[in-house]
């Protein structure tokens, strides 16, 4: 009788691998437009009488659900297929599993956090009205999209130093 566990891990290949990265970033930018879209734009609705670029734009932009979902799956199958592997050949621990999330979701959310109670309390960041919708508010939130995009790549290099930080302390 054969066993059902695979002997070595699952390797994707790099075209797959590049081509599942580049499926990522664009259901991430597609949430994002339609993010910029939501606080800047007023809603389609509100166009007697829209023209061609104008529906192409809300067009372009209107698959924000569609891509949150996209983004989720694929999130999905690269961490969890992990995290099944490891369960296959019956090496995963679940503390270990949260602190590898924890150390790579928490500093880039803390830092965007503390960067837009900053905006708020600054005043450069406050709820959208139709008044502002094409100002200040718009420019704020790519900027601190950018912002958390850059915090993202270098808490990305240092997810190892924050993984045995919080293993030290957190550990038994």
């Amino acid at each position: 009788m054969t066993s059902m566990v695979r002997e070595e891990p699952v390797q994707i290949s790099p075209r797959l691998s590049a081509a599942l990265d580049f499926l990522r970033w664009t259901a991430a930018f597609a949430v994002l437009d339609g993010h910029v879209r939501a606080f800047c734009f007023p809603p389609y609705g509100e166009f007697a009488n829209p023209g061609v670029l104008t529906r192409a734009f809300y067009l372009g932009t209107g698959f924000g659900h569609q891509a949150v979902m996209v983004f989720f799956v694929l999130s999905g199958f690269l961490v969890g297929g992990r995290a099944l592997e490891k369960m296959e050949h019956q090496k995963f621990k679940p503390g270990d599993y949260m602190i590898d999330r924890v150390s790579r979701l928490y500093p880039v959310f803390i830092a965007c956090l503390v960067l837009t109670a900053y905006l708020y309390c600054k005043g450069s960041l406050q709820p959208p009205t139709l008044a502002m919708r094409y100002g200040l508010t718009g420019a704020v939130i790519v900027l601190s999209i950018i912002v958390s995009f850059a915090i993202s790549r270098i808490t990305e290099t240092k997810t190892s130093s924050i993984r045995q930080f919080i293993r030290q302390r957190f550990s038994d």
